[in-house]
């Protein structure tokens, strides 16, 4: 049980990886991605945050997204050739509505609602 705690702290923390890899290191990978991709892998990346939050029954999962997804953009100010986005953090805020809703329409029929 304690290792399924740690899953979603963890999981949050592997994502400044992603997030504060400074841009020359993934400009080849970046490159040959279509316009927008960013912004679903952003998506993608805090919806699956959401939805380890749920299943690990991590209290206030969305709030510590919402607030890991500020400070993620945020500290992209101090990475070498990166800069905050109002887009990555709206696309954030989208991944993390979806696991909400799953995670809403998951307990109404796990309860019988």
């Amino acid at each position: 049980m304690a290792l399924r705690r740690l899953l979603f702290p963890v999981s949050v923390a592997a994502t400044a990886l992603l997030f504060w890899t400074p841009a020359d290191a993934i400009a080849a990978s970046a490159s040959s991605l279509p316009a927008g991709a960013d912004k679903v892998v952003h998506a993608t990346t805090f919806m699956a945050l959401g939805l380890i939050g749920h299943a690990t029954q991590s209290r206030r999962w969305w709030f510590v997204l919402m607030v890991w997804a500020a400070v993620s953009e945020g500290g992209q100010t101090f990475v070498p050739g990166r800069t905050p986005s109002l887009g990555d953090l709206v696309a954030d805020s989208i991944g993390i509505a979806l696991a909400m809703t799953w995670a809403t329409l998951h307990a109404r029929r796990t309860q019988g609602v």
